[in-house]
């Protein structure tokens, strides 16, 4: 029953942090810095929020084979969500999708802008079970930016309830959504 009722404030945690990550390097300090992965010898702290860093491992429990869940991501590493490898995938993963509004208008080599050469592309993706092709959501800027905004949250709920439904219960949602 207390897993029922913290999951909702699990999952609007998570996506508050994708909110941030992404506003962060939309318009942000991480606009203006290169993204340089972090290193054992940089200060992590100073270039990166601290809601976009790895928990501390200092205590080097994991919980071992108590703490088993099953996930999409859980069969390479344990823990995935809780490891540093994960946090670094989630920050190149905002990185990319803040880079490419800034990149939206700019030229671009296969075409006069960005932007053409994206609606290119997603003219042959379409959204599962719609038919609807990418492309119509990417032809405005604003369009885009509330397709992100909207989509990215919906389609990480969704896929993660359908792998806790697939699972028969084992899996977590918020751990998936995570």
């Amino acid at each position: 029953m207390g897993q029922a009722i913290s999951l909702p404030f699990k999952l609007a945690s998570t996506t508050l942090t994708f909110y941030r990550g992404f506003f962060y390097y939309l318009c942000g300090k991480g606009r203006y810095t290169s993204y340089l992965p972090p290193s054992s010898s940089s200060s992590e702290s100073t270039t990166i929020p601290s809601y976009l860093q790895a928990p501390s491992t200092a205590t080097g429990n994991d919980g071992g084979a108590e703490n088993i869940t099953i996930s999409s991501s859980s069969w390479t590493i344990s823990n995935f969500s809780k490891s540093p490898l994960f946090y670094q995938h989630a920050r190149v993963h905002l990185y990319s999708l803040a880079s490419a509004f800034y990149l939206y208008n700019k030229p671009h080599y296969r075409k006069l802008s960005y932007k053409q050469d994206i609606v290119d592309n997603f003219a042959n993706v379409a959204i599962p079970g719609t038919g609807l092709p990418l492309s119509l959501f990417v032809w405005n800027k604003l369009l885009a930016f509330g397709l992100v905004c909207t989509a990215s949250p919906i389609c990480s709920f969704i896929a993660s309830v359908h792998l806790w439904l697939k699972t028969r219960g084992k899996s977590s949602i918020s751990n998936e959504y995570a």
